[in-house]
């Protein structure tokens, strides 16, 4: 009997002691700030999350980031090469959330000439139907060979080229979504287009001066090409 009682007993502890036993609550975790990327002179309309009109932004380095207010959303641009700047968007109520805004630069570019979604191309039109064959041919063989550009913040390059024995030294400037890229004393300036896949960038060279001086009789209007190359990120 004072067995049977013992086990009542304990049984009677064990219950009132789970019962009036703290809940522990795990404590939420902290919201995840939201990271945005924009190469170099690029801009791009932000809408914040959580139903947020935006009445005011404030850059913590507005020299390197610029945050236009647009009708309740942010018009956020890069404006210089200095990695990560945080933003502060407020609305009416006094509510805010940060945001941190990652100016992007390229370390080292390969173009992509056979991949499935991104193709080069080569836009000729002249008068002379034979002389825009020619040139697209000349172009379309040019393209097509595979190459990288390595930079490097000196605003010195390398250049490496399928068929070429040694890698070239180069020179560049970037900004304001613009390649100007010297090698071989040859200068080559191209208008560069971001994608939604940030490591993408077409790069478009217009060539119609350079058609126009090298057949002045052809009636020559306009010589544009678009190359894709892949941004890839320095080792570790």
């Amino acid at each position: 009997m004072k067995l049977i009682n013992l086990l009542l007993f304990s049984a009677f502890i064990l219950f009132f002691t789970a019962c009036t036993k703290k809940e522990t609550i795990p404590e939420p975790e902290p919201p995840k700030e939201t990271a945005i990327e924009l190469w170099l002179g690029e801009d791009s309309l932000y809408t914040p999350e959580n139903n947020l009109v935006v009445t005011q932004a404030t850059v913590a380095h507005p020299d390197a980031v610029s945050a236009v207010v647009e009708n309740g959303k942010v018009r956020l641009k890069a404006l210089q090469a200095v990695g990560a700047t945080h933003v502060t968007l407020t609305d009416a109520t006094n509510r805010s959330i940060q945001i941190v805004v990652w100016t992007l630069t390229p370390y080292q570019l390969k173009n992509l000439v056979n991949h499935a979604t991104y193709k080069p191309s080569v836009k000729v039109q002249a008068a002379d139907s034979a002389t825009s064959a020619t040139i697209r041919a000349e172009l379309e063989a040019k393209i097509a060979k595979p190459f990288r550009m390595q930079f490097q913040s000196s605003g010195m390059a390398i250049y490496w080229e399928e068929g070429v024995a040694n890698p070239l030294q180069a020179s560049y400037q970037f900004g304001d979504l613009q390649l100007e890229f010297t090698v071989n004393e040859v200068k080559h300036l191209y208008k560069v287009h971001t994608h939604t896949d940030r490591t993408i960038l077409a790069l478009e060279q217009d060539l119609t001066a350079y058609y126009q001086a090298l057949y002045p009789d052809k009636g020559i209007e306009s010589v544009v090409t678009t190359e894709y190359v892949q941004h890839l990120l320095p080792p570790g």
